[in-house]
């Protein structure tokens, strides 16, 4: 894929700053940074020589190998794709920036974790957002509770899908609403109605037809703490 040229950025005022300065500033101040738009494959337009090193790259190197986010990310394309998800929302939000808690690849081992501060600057000549990110790395605390929330989702995708395979009617509720969070392939079936219909629907309206909670329903004795152990309602 072909790499943009740094051209100016346009902004509702058609004022045109230009790339070069923030690239300066960065490389003397020794700030880790990237610019690049938010399109398909989120196009590298200029990334700082800290960024760069810290990589395992000199800035040569890294332009040369590298036109887009997607093909950085190639060792940990859950990272590219939730970076894209993420500007994305914000975006459509119209935040003015956004902060996330990401893996940064690097040449040699395993990534880094980093905080990734995200200014939106406009949009350029073809219609893209223009972003600049400024990494800072994560301290420790940061990347423990990381890995636990990738642990949770792993665990959390296992057991969906466990529920899934199972051949029985299988749903979740919140236990204070009585929310629907997730049913299973079979009462989807048995409701014959698709998972989009329900969720977020009281459990006693979907499942039993009623307008009050079951009069059998143990939530009142479910915490989210610990484990009850007890008769299976009929629900």
């Amino acid at each position: 894929m072909e790499q943009r040229k740094p051209e100016p950025l346009v902004t509702k005022n058609d004022t045109a700053i230009p790339r070069d300065g923030y690239v300066t500033v960065c490389d003397a101040m020794g700030i880790e940074a990237v610019g690049f738009c938010l399109d398909e494959n989120l196009t590298i337009l200029w990334a700082s020589g800290p960024f760069c090193r810290n990589a395992g790259y000199t800035k040569e190197g890294f332009h040369s190998q590298f036109t887009d986010f997607r093909a950085y990310y190639t060792s940990c394309p859950d990272g590219f794709e939730y970076i894209k998800s993420h500007l994305n929302e914000a975006v459509l939000q119209k935040l003015p920036e956004a902060e996330l808690t990401v893996p940064v690849p690097v040449r040699e081992g395993d990534a880094a974790w980093g905080r990734m501060m995200v200014t939106f600057a406009g949009l350029d000549q073809d219609g893209y957002m223009e972003c600049r990110a400024f990494y800072k790395a994560a301290d420790s605390g940061y990347q423990k509770l990381e890995e636990e929330n990738r642990r949770l989702r792993e665990t959390s995708g296992y057991f969906k899908w466990v529920l899934d395979e199972f051949s029985g009617n299988a749903y979740i509720a919140d236990i204070e609403t009585y929310e629907l969070l997730y049913i299973n392939r079979t009462s989807s079936e048995t409701l014959q109605l698709q998972p989009g219909k329900v969720i977020g629907r009281k459990c006693y309206e979907v499942v039993q037809n009623r307008t009050s909670p079951c009069p059998f329903c143990n939530n009142s004795k479910l915490r989210r703490d610990g484990f009850y152990e007890g008769a299976v309602g009929r629900g």
